[in-house]
């Protein structure tokens, strides 16, 4: 039997310490991929797609959701007599340019944290509109205004990456909050008419 599975992509670099093929500790497996811990040339452990992996996914794909030592431990393993002649072909990988967000959600009780990937081509990024709809993170505050309150947007070039981007909403957020004025009053006014009731 042939089985041919495609994906879009996949992680070649653990995230946890210690190994999936053991007991997990009473505390967890320990989260390395912060910017902190990968400072240590150790912590980056750079995984392949292997037999751990097919055989992980063939035993999802049969609904066992046991860890794959678990389920190899087990008197009832579906794949226990076949195991040793299954192989496989895992074509090379095609690298892509992406931004991630890894998060150690232990203890963290965060909900506006972003978690997720942005490729360098997305539409979002390239597209007739991008410029126009990334730009606004150019303008300063006076050129804001006047653009939600008259509805004149002058086009600020940005650099078109997920990383620039990030950088630039990150810079925004650390801004400190503006006293209110009569032309505040004003973006307030035109917010609460388009979205109703808002802080």
């Amino acid at each position: 039997m042939r089985i041919t599975i495609e994906y879009d992509s996949c992680w070649r670099n653990s995230f946890l310490d210690g190994n999936n093929n053991e007991p997990l500790p009473k505390k967890g497996r320990k989260y390395i991929a912060s910017i902190t811990s990968l400072k240590n040339d150790k912590n980056f452990i750079k995984r392949g797609v292997s037999k751990d992996t097919v055989m992980g996914v063939l035993n999802r794909l049969i609904g066992d959701q046991r860890k794959l030592y678990q389920s190899r431990q087990g008197k009832n393993y579906y794949f226990a007599d076949i195991e040793a002649k299954v192989d496989f072909n895992d074509k090379n990988p095609q690298l892509t340019q992406e931004m991630t967000y890894l998060r150690n959600i232990s203890g963290s009780t965060d909900q506006n944290s972003f978690t997720g990937a942005i490729k360098s081509n997305d539409a979002m990024f390239n597209s007739d509109y991008s410029s126009e709809f990334w730009g606004i993170l150019a303008l300063n505050i006076d050129e804001l205004i006047n653009f939600i309150v008259n509805d004149k947007l002058i086009v600020k070039a940005i650099t078109l990456n997920p990383i620039s981007v990030i950088f630039k909403l990150e810079s925004l957020n650390k801004e400190k909050s503006l006293a209110r004025n009569s032309d505040l009053e004003e973006v307030l006014n035109v917010f609460t008419e388009k979205f109703g009731d808002i802080k």
